[in-house]
């Protein structure tokens, strides 16, 4: 019977993983805070949609996107609209839908917070390796996500039904948006699932026809 305990090595690099992830995620939204009034997980909001057709996305697109659960997307756009980055639009095409659209002050607000951004997650990691480093910790990531992409245990199949049904340009059951009882407004967002975990950090912007699009550390 394999020893189900890690080696003395894996355990080491288990919790320097663990270490950094949080540091990380805790001194990048630092960072956005003091120089852009920018949280992290409202940058990776304004990130899916500069990068996306016209500046618009299905809130359900959103969440499978940033592998978020629906309360959490939901209260962030809420908070998000209120500051004017993003607003609300009907879908075209279905009238219970709604599109999430970038506004110009969102677009205002990631074109200037990209470059502190990007300039952190250099000196903060690439700086502190070399380039056959990188190229591991690529790869290594890399094989991690195709592993939890394929793996065939119970948490995966909703995972998997939901990304069927996106290639199919179909919402998942889950993500359809609800119709409110008459007289009632339509709740907003939509609704939206997904029960992944969340990304770590992003990487080089570039400016395309006015949008700043930003690579994530796979």
């Amino acid at each position: 019977m394999a020893d189900p305990w890690l080696t003395a090595d894996e355990q080491r690099a288990w919790r320097a993983y663990m270490r950094a992830t949080t540091a990380l995620t805790a001194r990048l939204n630092r960072q956005l805070q003091a120089e852009s009034g920018l949280s992290l997980p409202e940058y990776e909001v304004l990130v899916q949609l500069s990068e996306a057709p016209g500046g618009k996305l299905r809130p359900f697109q959103l969440g499978l996107a940033l592998d978020w659960e629906q309360s959490r997307l939901s209260h962030l756009l809420s908070r998000m609209t209120r500051r004017g980055f993003v607003t609300r639009r009907d879908c075209p095409g279905d009238r219970r839908g709604a599109l999430v659209a970038l506004t110009r002050r969102g677009r205002v607000a990631i074109e200037s917070a990209a470059p502190g951004h990007v300039a952190a997650v250099r000196h903060l990691v690439f700086d502190q390796i070399d380039s056959s480093q990188a190229g591991a910790f690529g790869q290594a990531f890399e094989a991690i996500l195709a592993a939890l992409a394929d793996d065939g245990g119970p948490l995966s199949r909703p995972v998997r039904a939901r990304r069927r049904a996106h290639r199919g340009g179909r919402p998942p059951r889950s993500c359809r948006p609800r119709q409110p009882p008459p007289g009632r407004p339509r709740p907003w967002p939509p609704r939206a699932s997904s029960t992944r975990g969340a990304y770590l950090a992003h990487c080089r912007p570039s400016e395309v026809a006015g949008s700043v699009g930003v690579k994530r550390l796979r």
